[in-house]
């Protein structure tokens, strides 16, 4: 393994591991359409991230990473190393996801997803650490649409 990787930072904060649920028989039906609702509702909930910060978000959480594969989206929020765990930061992310959530439902595109808090390791094609970890062992116990909590590691 090359011990030169590229720069990576080692932060806390929360990730959400979400996926679209029945990706093949939409994708079957019109996959353009898909991705396309998928590209569109990002590039609309990017700018209401910004709108939806406030004086009690700014400078406890980094910027907003996104990644996208397919039909699985994964979203991290990373704290500022002195970023306090408080319930408005926790508020924040879930209407942000909540937003995410609801946008895609309006379209008939229900998600299932969970969020861990933990380590996050962001590199220069991933978002790794045991946050996602934690997310994703919640996102694999559940059944049912909706975004799920894992927050064993804040206690």
């Amino acid at each position: 393994m090359d011990e030169s990787s590229p720069n990576t930072d080692i932060d806390k904060g929360f990730v959400a591991i979400l996926d679209v649920l029945g990706f093949g028989r939409l994708s079957e039906q019109d996959q353009s359409a898909v991705a396309s609702v998928l590209e569109h509702t990002i590039d609309r909930l990017l700018p209401m991230f910004d709108s939806m910060s406030s004086d009690t978000v700014t400078g406890r959480l980094k910027s907003t990473k996104f990644r996208m594969f397919s039909d699985t989206i994964v979203i991290a929020f990373p704290r500022e190393p002195n970023g306090a765990v408080n319930q408005d930061m926790f508020h924040f992310i879930s209407d942000y996801l909540g937003s995410l959530f609801c946008l895609l439902l309006d379209q008939n595109i229900p998600l299932r997803g969970a969020v861990g808090y933990c380590t996050i390791v962001e590199g220069k094609y991933g978002i790794y650490g045991k946050a996602v970890v934690d997310a994703k062992y919640e996102y694999e116990a559940t059944s049912w649409a909706g975004i799920h909590y894992n927050l064993l590691s804040l206690t």
